[in-house]
This record gives C-alpha cells, structure tokens and sequence, in this order.
C-alpha cells in the first residue's frame, strides 16, 4: 500500500501548482466567458449564454486581430524554419570556432523580451536609431510610428532575430541523431550534398522540422511583451495582434466576461492546429 501512495506523494507538489496555474484558470476563464462582466461597472456577473462568444464572432476588430496575427505567425514560422535549419547546417560542421559561433548565435535566447522590445525601439527611432539612419543611406524614409507596413516587417525581423537561435538549435539536435553510416554510404555512393539533402537529411528530420515549426507558430501567435514595447500595438491597426486586442479589451476595458470568451477562443484555436499537426506527425511516423 505504501509503495502506491509513495509516488503520488512525489509528484503532490507538482499536481497542485498544475493545477492551480493551468487547470483552474482554464476551468475560471471557462465559466467566465459565458457571464457579462465589467469590473468598472461594478455590476455582479450576469448570465449572457452564448452571446459572447455570437459578438466575438461579428466582432470585427478581433478577427482582423486574429487574420493579421495568423499572417504574422505563418511567415515567421516559415522563415524561423528556412533560416534555422541553414544555420542548423552551419553549426553541425566541424570547423575552428564552431563552439563560439553556437554561443553567439544563441545569445538573443537568454535576453528577456523587454529588453529586446526595448532595444528594438531604440533601433529603430528616427533621430538616433541605426536603422533609419542605414536605410537613408539608401533613400529609404523609415518611421514605424506612422508606416504601417515598415512597423509589421519590423516585427517580423525582430521576432525572428530573437527565436530564430531556438529552431537552430532543434533542428541541429536533429541532425546529430542521424546515423554517421548512413552519411558515409551515400558519401562511398558519390552522392553530393543536394542528394543528401534531399534523400537523408530532410526525410530523417521531418518530425523535428514539423515540431519546430508547430513551437514557433503557437508561441508567435501569442507575442506580446516585444510588440507592445516597440509599437504599442499601432500605428493604427498594424501590429495590434490577438494578444494585443486582448489586452485593451480586459486591461483598458475591464470587460472580464468578453475577454475570457476571446481567451478560450484563441486557446482552442491554438489546440486546434495543434492538433491537427499531431495527426501529421503521427502520418509521418506510420
């Protein structure tokens, strides 16, 4: 009996604050989102069924919030993944200064998403920043506080320029799985680079490729702290994210009972194309 009671003893801890961090709120937000209430009215909870989540769906702000952090996710995404499996390559060769290469590489991973919002912003001013001032050498006018377009490209490269480092890193473990004999075969077989590439490399890493892919678009889709820093969300409409549109509604509107319908939205939204990328995973295993 004790040798039972033991390992749920071990794992007690665990379970509470998994509980009281995830399930909880997830449950509180859940009840919540079928309730109006705003905390500035003062009004108690009142019971709104479904109409939450019927005004979320004509809401148009939130879904061109939804449509714009969706576009933002697949190219960040796509490029997270092109451009760290290069530099996954890149690492994976054994040359003089390998080791200090990987560490400069990852470096933006240990810097808090503040400050990279906060260095960014200081970039990309138009009186002091670097940015601005290279681009003009090129008759290039850059100004994110009132180019909408300039200020989304901005956001893509600094969300690339920050985790870019953990896809490389992914992927790179993913290539040092592969087995050594199978690459001196092909290699004893005359095949060059691209045949490896295509017939050894890619088909080996797959589900790595698939996996990095599916971290970098679930974590892009809920960027905050970095946008918020270096544009507020503007100009306009540009940058205004899901997170974002979330945060003037339940921060800046108090509306709790709105919110937390959007917040269940976005999270099944997110376990949605989760799943489906599992099913996708599993294909490839099979």
């Amino acid at each position: 009996m004790r040798k039972k009671i033991t390992p749920w003893i071990l794992i007690a801890g665990a379970l509470i604050l998994l509980f009281l961090n995830d399930i909880f709120p997830t449950i509180y937000a859940l009840y919540l989102s079928f309730f109006t209430y705003n905390l500035v009215s003062g009004a108690p909870p009142t019971f709104f069924h479904l109409n939450n989540y019927k005004n979320l769906l004509e809401d148009s702000d939130i879904i061109s919030s939804l449509l714009r952090g969706v576009t933002f996710s697949i190219l960040t995404t796509f490029f997270s993944v092109s451009i760290g499996l290069a530099l996954a390559f890149l690492m994976y060769k054994e040359f003089k200064g390998n080791t200090f290469l990987r560490v400069v590489i990852c470096l933006p991973l240990g810097l808090p998403y503040i400050t990279i919002g906060s260095m960014w912003k200081l970039m990309c001013n138009p009186s002091i920043g670097i940015i601005p001032f290279l681009l003009k050498n090129f008759g290039i006018s850059y100004d994110i506080s009132s180019n909408g377009v300039q200020a989304f490209i901005t956001t893509l490269f600094m969300d690339l320029w920050h985790w870019i480092p953990l896809t490389a890193l992914i992927l790179l473990a993913a290539l040092t799985s592969i087995p050594k004999h199978m690459l001196e075969a092909a290699e004893v077989d005359g095949a060059n680079m691209f045949q490896k590439l295509r017939y050894i490399y890619l088909p080996m890493i797959s589900g790595d490729l698939l996996f990095a892919a599916l971290i970098r678009f679930m974590d892009s889709l809920r960027i905050f702290d970095e946008v918020w820093m270096l544009t507020g969300g503007g100009p306009g409409t540009s940058t205004r994210y899901m997170s974002i549109a979330l945060y003037s509604i339940v921060l800046k509107r108090w509306d709790i009972g709105y919110g937390a319908a959007i917040s269940m939205f976005f999270a099944y939204f997110i376990i949605f194309f989760s799943w489906i990328t599992n099913k996708i995973l599993q294909v490839r295993r099979i």
